[in-house]
């Protein structure tokens, strides 16, 4: 069976589903050129300032600066790369998930934010985070904008593992956790068992031109024994029938 089409059009609906997910929160390519044709070019030390700035409103929970101002920031340079020197120091993504601020972590991302950082223990940082704070939403965007959802950290523990962690600890304090569980759900639907992976790695494998080629071989062999075959039948055949007229 020719597995390469299979793969192709599954891809193809996987691609069309995650642009139409992506598209309702304004991060498809067009909005994202859009959105960062706005911002202006500034100097490193404008840009640092502008992350600093946008670092304090996020970390200050009293703070009056609304969203849009904050967003500002975003558009006046600030780098979104930044990371806060005091300790612990945190980057500005990360202070936006900590403040629960879905529309600046939106804005972060699409400005070029780094998606793929990594804690001390091996944790995806943000994909971690979106689950201990309870931002569903946030999380399955950030898998389907490439950040890593199949990792294994230092103590061998997936985020479907980390997940329900959190659930049973929200079970236990008396807290919600339909947020935790709608994690779950988004987790198991893009997170795949070491089993699946080695089968999806096997099914790609096959078509290869190393894989045709190994397998014309083998249909020759089993063509030439299979003609030895009726070869020898019909020997034995011609004996036996020279025996009955004896």
């Amino acid at each position: 069976m020719n597995y390469e089409n299979i793969f192709k059009s599954a891809e193809d609906k996987l691609e069309q589903k995650k642009q139409k997910k992506l598209k309702e929160y304004g991060l498809d390519d067009n909005s994202i050129k859009e959105f960062r044709s706005k911002i202006k070019q500034v100097s490193e030390d404008e840009s640092n300032t502008m992350a600093f700035l946008l670092s304090n409103s996020l970390i200050n929970m009293k703070s009056k600066l609304v969203n849009e101002k904050r967003i500002d920031y975003i558009l006046e340079g600030a780098n979104v790369n930044y990371i806060r020197e005091k300790t612990p120091k945190r980057t500005l993504l990360e202070l936006a998930i900590r403040a629960h601020n879905f529309e600046v972590c939106l804005a972060l991302i699409k400005a070029g934010a780094n998606i793929n950082l990594y804690d001390v223990n091996l944790n995806q940082i943000y994909i971690k985070l979106s689950m201990e704070f309870n931002m569903p939403e946030l999380l399955e965007i950030l898998i389907l904008l490439g950040a890593n959802c199949n990792y294994k950290n230092l103590y061998i523990q997936k985020p479907p593992d980390y997940a329900k962690y959190l659930k049973q600890k929200n079970i236990e304090k008396g807290k919600d956790e339909k947020s935790i569980i709608k994690c779950i759900e988004i987790l198991e639907k893009y997170t795949k068992t070491e089993e699946e992976n080695e089968f999806i790695n096997f099914l790609k494998t096959i078509n290869t031109p190393k894989e045709k080629a190994e397998t014309e071989v083998i249909e020759d062999a089993i063509k030439e024994l299979e003609e030895a075959i009726d070869d020898c039948s019909k020997v034995l055949g011609e004996n036996y029938q020279k025996k009955l007229r004896k």
